[in-house]
């Protein structure tokens, strides 16, 4: 700032202006130094402002206290989960753990009573069986120690109605000849289904139950067919009383066929042959040989006018007989 200044020369008019300019210049100067100091002072007033307003504010700012309510939250049905988790756990944990001990106090007690001679011999005391469980117990002995038995075979003359694959559609030709009195057996075999309107032993005989069907409006042409059936016999293993029993039962069979098969017989004197033999049965035989007493027993509540329900039982009971001997 301490340059020196350089005065300038006008001339006009061959006069030099040089004071009057200097003296302007002067003044000029004089103005441009108050405008400088008065920005100045400004400057200063600004910083001077500013720096109170960063101390005020900036650095120290106002504390500001919020307040808060308290709220309960709410708890969803998957945030139980947890909870209900261990209780199952400790439900489960308890069942398991009483289970155990009341299954080891159950063994600790049911030695209780018991005679001392008898744990030392490694037995316990039980109750009487029953009545039924004697009857098992000495069916499965005596079937244990079954001796061999010779059965017969039968092969009788059968008046054949039908064959059929199925079982229903026997069922329904057996429909047909029912309506008209008849009432055919269905006998399976082999996955066939015989329909057997009536047996025999003889030639003579069978001829006469297939006449008997004739004259019901059947054409022996097409509606019957006789032919023989046979049921093979052998040696099985069985009870000896119950085998004895079966082939008794078996022969009054057979001695009644040619009875029922001829019209107007006695029947008088063989069922009471039957029912003293029924009589005899076994206390423990087989389900397969009690099923041939019932179908034996039924042939003898029929009464004679009952023909057909007679031949119907007839050929049951040889049916019967063959699943005893294939048991």
């Amino acid at each position: 700032m301490d340059k020196k200044q350089n005065h300038i020369s006008i001339r006009i008019n061959g006069k030099e202006k040089e004071d009057q300019d200097q003296e302007h210049l002067s003044s000029v100067d004089e103005n441009v130094k108050e405008e400088m100091a008065a920005a100045l002072d400004k400057t200063s007033e600004t910083d001077s402002f500013n720096e109170g307003q960063k101390t005020a504010y900036d650095f120290e700012p106002p504390k500001i206290e919020v307040l808060k309510r308290n709220y309960k939250g709410k708890k969803s049905v998957f945030s139980m989960i947890p909870s209900v988790k261990r209780l199952l756990i400790a439900g489960a944990s308890a069942i398991v753990v009483g289970s155990l001990l009341g299954f080891i106090m159950l063994r600790v007690l049911s030695g209780v009573g018991v005679d001392e001679n008898e744990e030392a011999g490694g037995t316990q005391n039980t109750d009487n069986p029953s009545a039924e469980e004697t009857s098992a117990a000495a069916n499965d002995a005596e079937t244990s120690q079954g001796t061999v038995v010779q059965f017969n075979g039968y092969e009788p003359q059968v008046v054949q109605v039908g064959v059929y694959s199925t079982q229903a559609k026997a069922e329904e030709r057996q429909t047909i000849f029912k309506e008209s009195g008849v009432h055919p057996y269905i006998w399976q075999r082999e996955d066939q289904y015989y329909l057997f309107a009536g047996v025999a032993m003889t030639d003579d005989d069978i001829k006469n139950v297939e006449a008997s069907m004739d004259s019901l409006g059947f054409d022996p042409e097409k509606d019957t067919y006789v032919k023989a059936w046979n049921v093979a016999g052998g040696e099985h293993e069985t009870a000896e009383a119950e085998g004895a029993w079966v082939k008794e039962g078996m022969g009054y069979w057979e001695e009644a066929l040619p009875l029922f098969s001829q019209p107007d017989s006695n029947l008088s004197e063989l069922k009471t042959k039957m029912e003293q033999w029924y009589q005899k049965k076994p206390e423990s035989i087989s389900k397969e040989a009690e099923a041939l007493s019932v179908s034996i027993q039924s042939l003898l509540n029929l009464s004679q006018d009952e023909k057909w329900q007679q031949q119907h039982q007839l050929i049951r009971i040889l049916h019967d007989y063959e699943k005893y001997l294939n048991k």
